[in-house]
Formats: structure tokens, C-alpha cells, sequence
């Protein structure tokens, strides 16, 4: 624990065309926690997670490794979740993300999603789906899904 705690890794990920690589992943918060039985780094607050999936900002992020040590499996973020990608921004309270599908899920009062023409859709879940460039927004049957903006693009 201080102010801050860093790390740097080197992780192994799958591309698009199934090939392994290695990737840079930075970490930073306050604190970090790692449990080496269940091979869970956990970062507590400000927590910053930067790698090829988006930048990654939460309260509490953790992130749990695959039995090998050296790729991810799974990541998740609590509490004032924020994911930039160079398309969109995306907020929230929680967000998963597995990487055996590249499928991440966002839930929140509302959630909200900032897109690169200054859209912003809201819901109560969100499920991205990495490869297909698909998003699927549900108001949960709490609330509408709406989209209000965008006239940034023509």
C-alpha cells in the first residue's frame, strides 16, 4: 500500500485471429491485494487499469489469472466504474469482463454509454460484445433505454 501503487505485466492475449500475444497491462491505486490461491490481484482505491482492452477506472477493480499466471481470465470493476475505448466511454457501478468471449457486462443506475459523436445511451445493463461490435442495452424492466444526441457526426 502508498501513494500510489503501481505494477506493469505482461499478459498473454488472444487476437482476432486466435494467434497469443503478449501485452502490456498498467495498473495503479492505493492499494494492492493479491491472493495467490485464487490468483486475484485486487486494486483499491482510485484504481486504474490501462491494457488493450480500454482504460479502465473504478473504486475497486480485480483482476482474476488464468492457472498458467500470465493471461487474464476475467476482470471486474466496482463502484464509479469508468471504461474509455477509443470509440466510447462507458459508466456505471459494475462491470465484468471475460476474455474467453470478449463480452463485457455493465450495470448501473442508469448506465451510460458516450459515444465518439456525443451520443449517450442509457439503460441498467449493458453487454458489449467485443468481437461482434455488438451492444445490447436493457432497461431491465425499471426503465427505458434511450438515446438522446449524436449530432457531432454526420
Amino acid at each position: 500500500s502508498g501513494e500510489p501503487v503501481a505494477t506493469t505485466s505482461l499478459l498473454m492475449q488472444t487476437t482476432k485471429d486466435g494467434k497469443k500475444e503478449r501485452s502490456i497491462a498498467n495498473a495503479k491505486s492505493r492499494e494492492l491485494q493479491y491472493q495467490e490461491a485464487d490468483r486475484r490481484a485486487t486494486y483499491v482505491g482510485e484504481a486504474y487499469v490501462n491494457g488493450p482492452q480500454g482504460d479502465l477506472r473504478a473504486d475497486r477493480i480485480e483482476l482474476f489469472l488464468k492457472p498458467n499466471g500470465d493471461e487474464l481470465e476475467r476482470a471486474e470493476g466496482y463502484d464509479n466504474v469508468s471504461l474509455t475505448e477509443p470509440r466510447r466511454k462507458t459508466t456505471g457501478d459494475r462491470l465484468t469482463y471475460t476474455s474467453a468471449d470478449e463480452r463485457y457486462i455493465v450495470i448501473g443506475r442508469p448506465m451510460k454509454i458516450i459515444d465518439d459523436c456525443d451520443g449517450v445511451t442509457e439503460g441498467r445493463r449493458l453487454t458489449y460484445l467485443k468481437g461482434a461490435d455488438r451492444i445490447i442495452i436493457d432497461g431491465s424492466e425499471q426503465m427505458r433505454t434511450r438515446t438522446k444526441g449524436g449530432a457531432k457526426c454526420p
